[in-house]
C-alpha cells in the first residue's frame, strides 16, 4: 500500500526527469564517437587551463606564507655610470645607514645566502644556509618554535658563531631531539652552538635554506662600495613604497655629505645612484610574472576554440537530426520539449 501510495504521489518533475535523462543516455550511446570527441575537447581545454592558473595561483597571487608578506620589501639600487654593473644589490655601510635613519622602513635586514659545510667525525654533509642579521626573524613575524632567534649581540665581531635551524634538518639530522637547543656543532670548521630551530614548513627567499647564521659586523659597517648582500625591510605602518622610494632616493643623494670619508660615496652620486624598492614577491618572481601571464591568456584562448569547437559539432549534429526532431514535433512533442532536451545533453556534455 505504502509503495503504491508512494508511485502515485511521485512528482511529474521527477518523472519527466528521469525520462529526459533515459533519453540522454540513449542519444549518447548511440553515438559514442561524437560524445567522445566533445569531452575529450573540453577536457583539453579545460586541463589546460586548471594546469597553468594553479601555477599562477601559486606564484603569482596566492600570499607568501609570511605574515602581512605584501609589506615586505627588497632594496636594490642602480647606477647608470656604471656601465658594467646593472644593479647594484646593499652594503653593510649602506643598510645600517637606511635603519637608523628611514622613517618609511623598518627591520632592515642584510641577507646573504650560500652553502655551508657541517665538518667533524660525524656525519659531515653540505647544506644550503643564509646569512642574516638580527632582524630577519621580526621582519618575517616568525618565531622559532624552539629556542631563540637573533639578537643584536651575536653579531659582533668577536661573537661566539650561533646557528638557527629548519625544522626538515633537525628532524633529518637530529631526529627531532628537542635537547637540540645548546648542543654544539662544527660548522665549515667552527665550533657553532645551535640556539632555535624553525617552525614546520618556514621559508624565505631562498625556499631550500636548511640553517640560518648571524652576520659578523664589522664596527664602522666596513666600506661603502662593498655590495654583495641582499636588502630585506618592511614598509612601516601608514607609509606606502611609493613613500619610501622618495625617501631613499633623497637619502642616496646626500652620501657624500652623510659619508666625506669614503670614496665610494662620490662615485656612487656622480654615477647616478638610484634606489630600487620592489616588494620581494616581484623580486622572487621576476620575469616569470610575465611569462606564466603569457601562458594563461594562451590557455584561455584554447579554452575558447576548444569550445567553439564543442558547438560546430552541435550544430553539425543538430543539422543532422533535423529529420529526427522534425518528427517528434509532428507526433505531439512540444517545443519547449524538444529545446529542453537538447540543452540537457548539451550541458551534460
Amino acid at each position: 500500500m505504502y509503495s503504491r501510495l508512494f508511485d502515485s504521489e511521485r512528482p511529474a518533475a521527477f518523472m519527466t526527469l528521469a525520462t529526459c535523462m533515459r533519453a540522454l543516455i540513449r542519444r549518447l550511446t548511440a553515438s559514442p564517437s561524437f560524445a567522445t570527441i566533445a569531452v575529450l575537447t573540453l577536457a583539453i581545454g579545460l586541463g589546460a587551463n586548471i594546469a597553468i592558473f594553479t601555477v599562477v595561483n601559486a606564484i603569482v597571487l596566492r600570499p607568501l606564507p609570511i605574515p602581512d608578506s605584501e609589506r615586505i620589501v627588497v632594496l636594490n639600487h642602480t647606477a647608470p655610470g656604471l656601465m658594467r654593473l646593472a644593479e647594484l644589490p646593499i652594503s653593510e655601510r649602506l643598510g645600517q645607514y637606511y635603519a637608523e635613519e628611514s622613517r618609511t622602513l623598518e627591520h632592515v635586514t642584510l641577507f646573504g645566502n650560500g652553502q655551508v659545510s657541517f665538518t667533524g667525525p660525524d656525519n659531515p654533509e653540505r647544506v644550503e644556509g643564509a646569512q642574516i642579521s638580527h632582524q630577519f626573524f621580526p621582519l618575517v613575524r616568525t618565531r622559532p618554535q624552539l629556542g631563540r632567534g637573533f639578537i643584536e649581540e651575536d653579531e659582533l665581531s668577536n661573537a661566539p658563531p650561533v646557528v638557527v635551524l629548519s625544522d626538515g634538518l633537525w628532524h633529518r639530522r637530529f631526529g627531532g631531539d628537542p635537547t637540540v637547543v645548546g648542543r654544539r656543532v662544527d660548522i665549515d670548521g667552527a665550533p657553532t652552538e645551535i640556539i632555535g630551530v624553525m617552525p614546520p614548513g618556514f621559508s624565505f627567499v631562498i625556499p631550500d635554506t636548511q640553517l640560518w647564521q648571524a652576520i659578523h659586523r664589522t664596527p664602522d659597517g666596513g666600506p661603502l662600495g662593498n655590495f654583495g648582500l641582499l636588502g630585506l625591510a618592511r614598509v612601516a605602518d601608514g607609509h606606502t613604497l611609493g613613500q619610501a622610494q622618495a625617501e631613499l632616493a633623497v637619502m642616496t643623494a646626500t652620501l657624500v655629505e652623510r659619508f666625506p670619508d669614503d670614496e665610494a660615496a662620490t662615485v656612487l652620486v656622480n654615477a647616478g645612484f638610484t634606489p630600487i624598492v620592489e616588494r620581494v614577491r616581484d623580486f622572487m618572481v621576476g620575469d616569470t610574472q610575465t611569462t606564466l601571464w603569457i601562458l594563461l591568456s594562451a590557455v584561455g584562448f584554447l579554452l575558447l576554440i576548444a569550445c567553439a569547437n564543442v558547438a560546430s559539432l552541435f550544430l553539425a549534429r543538430s543539422e543532422a537530426r533535423r529529420r529526427e526532431l522534425a518528427i517528434r514535433i509532428a507526433l505531439g512533442e512540444g517545443r519547449p520539449a524538444v529545446i529542453g532536451s537538447t540543452l540537457l545533453e548539451s550541458v551534460s556534455l
